[in-house]
């Protein structure tokens, strides 16, 4: 009987850690999540280069969205990288997203590109 229950035991752990690699790979968009709150936070916190990082591995990760490129051009402008802020001011501005377009942060894009800072 023993030997019974550490087969047992054996087999439920081999079992268990069979679904170890599905518990930690995330789907890009819940990396992008994750991703998003944090340089939210940093954003809040001054970490203007931190969130500027973060937004730009949100991009990487799920490809052209303007709300995001938005917030990626506000970092910028923070961290004075002002070229990189126009690149990503012009991204927004350009979105053929009809609903981001009725948005505040659409209307704030023109705002920003408007600005001393991007001329």
């Amino acid at each position: 009987m023993p030997g019974s229950r550490k087969l047992s035991i054996l087999i439920i752990l081999l079992f268990s850690m069979s679904f170890l690699p599905l518990a930690s790979a995330q789907s890009p968009e819940i990396q992008s999540l994750i991703k998003l709150e944090q340089a939210q936070r940093a954003m809040v916190h001054k970490k203007y280069e931190k969130a500027l990082g973060l937004y730009e591995e949100i991009l990487t990760l799920i490809g052209p969205a303007p709300e995001i490129s938005y917030k990626a051009a506000h970092a910028a402008y923070e961290t004075r990288n002002y070229e990189k802020g126009q690149e990503y001011i012009l991204q927004t501005l350009t979105t053929k997203d009809i609903l981001f377009q009725q948005t505040t942060s659409y209307v704030a894009a023109f705002g920003l590109a408007a600005s001393p800072l991007c001329q």
